[in-house]
């Protein structure tokens, strides 16, 4: 994804520079509807490019600060079913579950993570807004409490949200 987000923006670059330089020539060439519209299309790529800069900067931020990552999850959506995720990665700062989720941006309106919960065979991760809220089913593969507890730990010390802990003997 981030070699994805890399070329992305580095194209984008290149064809902002070309615009805004086809912008002036025709600027200076007396050539005002062609200087217009090139002006409009550096305009719509800026924009567009720093969309991108910013996703490319989310998903270096998550990648770098990770706490847990694992090979395949769960994600119920409220209204939704079921959807398998490969290649997720949970941070401080969000998580990487084919597009991004960033806690804690955008203001009160913005994604949250609410609640996490831990048991013996996964960790249910709850996140979203007061009025959308999805779920994260992982499986994390540990076999002592020990470890659980110190997942917990890491949780509450990177995200602030103590995560339950129910760990049942099986």
């Amino acid at each position: 994804m981030v070699l994805t987000l890399q070329t992305r923006r580095n194209l984008l670059a290149v064809l902002l520079i070309c615009s805004v330089l086809l912008t002036g020539w025709f600027a200076a060439a007396k050539l005002p509807s062609f200087a217009l519209l090139f002006a409009a299309v550096s305009i719509a790529l800026l924009i567009i490019f720093r969309q991108t800069a910013r996703l490319l900067r989310a998903v270096k931020l998550i990648r770098e600060n990770r706490i847990l990552a694992v090979p395949a999850a769960w994600l119920q959506e409220k209204g939704f079913g079921h959807t398998c995720i490969e290649g997720l990665i949970v941070s401080t700062f969000g998580a990487i579950i084919g597009s991004v989720v960033q806690w804690g941006q955008g203001g009160l309106g913005g994604s949250r993570l609410l609640e996490i919960a831990i048991d013996r065979k996964s960790i249910i991760l709850t996140f979203g807004t007061e009025t959308k809220t999805a779920k994260l089913e992982l499986l994390h593969g540990l076999t002592e409490i020990e470890a659980a507890v110190r997942l917990q730990d890491d949780f509450m010390f990177e995200t602030g949200v103590k995560a339950r802990l129910t760990w049942s003997k099986a």
